[in-house]
């Protein structure tokens, strides 16, 4: 079944908020092993391709069949805490996870690489395990990536209805939802609505967070702009400049001396060109340290725990479409039997 416009951008949406989680645990783990950082691409790639399939499966609840990401998005709880619940017939934890079978007699059409973990142990055994790891981080991830599109995407509605009102396909999914008369719904009553929902998300999440081992927590470092990338590559060009300079015209300009006077801890006038070109080279063979470490994640500021620091800016965003408005969840009239998206 063909995907609409909308579905594909839902998926999309999901499929940022768990690449960013895993590119953070990413960053820790090559800082562990730096061997990680020369396949961590790939398998990424791979394992969003995978989660891509997953999302936009379906699954069954009675006769009625459900796109996951359609149900992600939707209002639903008991249907996405089934979708969570590894004893549940409809868990996507086998689909995410594909954890190595034990070995059984062959039958036909049952190719001894089926999936991930079997693909990459064939190439390398010890290749096996991180991708489960990988796979996992996922697991742990899905269900906060989730509760962050639903908040920004409610927060995104209110802030919609602020400024231009309530479009009419919301207007006639609340008066059918809710059995609402057309003059009911009104941008305060939705909005009230969709704040409840947004406060829903942020104590789910925070509440994880309460909840969380500190093995599944991500680490993040601060950056500092001395840290940075791009800062150190300037800086490392700038000590070539000055030793081809010195080179060619082997002098040193006044402004260069007094600034390397204070590099060396000399006087003016015991800066020569050799001592000039030694100390830049020194700094030039600092810098490629630097920013190595830099680049393969192995330097950085204080660290910091990802997820907690999502939440305080979660709550900032909360207040700010919040506007001094009292949250007021309308009751559903009837139970929904398929999921709600709009």
């Amino acid at each position: 079944m063909a995907l609409t416009d909308s579905q594909k951008r839902n998926i999309d949406v999901i499929i940022g908020v768990v690449r960013d989680y895993m590119d953070a645990r990413a960053e820790t783990a090559i800082r562990i092993n730096v061997r990680l950082g020369g396949i961590y691409e790939d398998i990424a790639f791979q394992q969003i391709t995978q989660m891509r399939l997953v999302l936009a499966g379906f699954k069954g609840f009675g006769p009625v069949k459900l796109m996951v990401g359609d149900i992600f998005l939707s209002d639903d709880e008991p249907k996405i805490r089934d979708l969570f619940n590894p004893t549940n017939q409809v868990s996507l934890l086998t689909e995410i996870v594909q954890e190595k079978e034990e070995k059984s007699k062959k039958t036909a059409g049952n190719l001894e690489i089926h999936d991930m973990p079997s693909m990459y142990s064939a190439l390398d055994p010890s290749l096996e395990k991180i991708v489960l790891l990988i796979q996992c981080w996922i697991w742990w991830d899905l269900e906060d990536a989730i509760d962050v599109v639903r908040f920004n995407q409610t927060c995104q509605r209110v802030a919609m209805i602020d400024k231009s009102g309530v479009p009419e396909a919301m207007a006639q999914w609340y008066a059918e939802q809710f059995r609402l008369a057309a003059q009911q719904v009104s941008p305060e009553v939705i909005i009230c609505h969709e704040l409840a929902k947004a406060v829903d998300y942020l104590q789910d999440f925070q509440i994880r967070r309460g909840a969380e081992e500190g093995y599944k927590v991500i680490i993040r470092r601060e950056q500092t702009q001395e840290n940075s990338p791009d800062t150190l590559i300037k800086s490392v060009a700038r000590q070539y400049s000055v030793v081809d300079a010195v080179r060619e015209q082997k002098a040193v300009d006044p402004n260069l001396r007094a600034s390397y006077a204070k590099v060396l801890g000399v006087a003016p006038e015991a800066v020569t060109p050799d001592r000039v070109v030694s100390a830049a080279e020194h700094l030039i063979n600092e810098g490629k340290s630097r920013l190595k470490a830099a680049l393969s994640g192995q330097q950085g500021g204080r660290p910091y725990d990802y997820k907690a620091w999502q939440l305080e800016r979660m709550q900032a965003l909360y207040e700010q479409v919040r506007r001094g408005r009292e949250p007021q969840k309308m009751a559903m009239p009837r139970p929904a039997d398929a999921a709600h998206r709009r």
